[in-house]
């Protein structure tokens, strides 16, 4: 018989490197069949496919989010603006409102992860490089684990509610037939 195991759970995995932190939450709830959903930052979709085919590999069912959020180090100072992706936001926001932004709304904008990029590294430097892409996936790994963990507890969890539920329903049984 092959162990219980629960729909529900959390994990959480970090790391510092020189360019900054990281961080990878999984959580788990119930669903019909297996549905992953992956979060990363722009520019990270091959960590995206890898977190779904390990995810399929390990959990048959539930429903998986998984995030991973990057805080670049800020030790250079200075910032760069993703030009393109704000003139995109802009222009679409533009055309939603049928007119042009005041400086507020370009502010609010600016606020958008991945438009305003701080630090001697920007996100796509980071995921460039191939060690660092490395870390993150084994990092991903972990979160999984972690998450098949809790799993597993919640099932030993709900194998001992359910063990005692039939020993009183087996009791009661005995008592009605005596």
């Amino acid at each position: 018989m092959s162990q219980l195991s629960g729909m529900t759970g959390f994990a959480r995995v970090t790391g510092e490197a020189e360019w900054g932190a990281w961080a990878w939450e999984a959580k788990s709830v119930n669903g019909r069949g297996l549905d992953v959903r992956v979060n990363t930052p722009p520019g990270f979709d091959a960590l995206e496919r890898a977190v779904k085919a390990a995810a399929s590999r390990r959990f048959n069912r539930g429903s998986l989010q998984v995030s991973l959020r990057i805080e670049l180090s800020d030790r250079a100072g200075g910032a760069v603006i993703d030009e393109a992706l704000l003139k995109s936001l802009t222009s679409a926001a533009e055309k939603a409102l049928g007119g042009p932004l005041s400086g507020e709304a370009i502010a609010a904008l600016m606020s958008i992860k991945g438009v305003v990029e701080t630090g001697s590294s920007s996100l796509r430097d980071v995921a460039a490089d191939e060690a660092v892409m490395t870390v993150l996936a084994k990092g991903a790994e972990m979160a999984l684990e972690q998450l098949d963990t809790a799993r597993r507890a919640e099932g030993q969890s709900l194998l001992a509610m359910l063990g005692e539920l039939v020993d009183e329903m087996s009791a009661m049984t005995e008592s009605a037939i005596s």
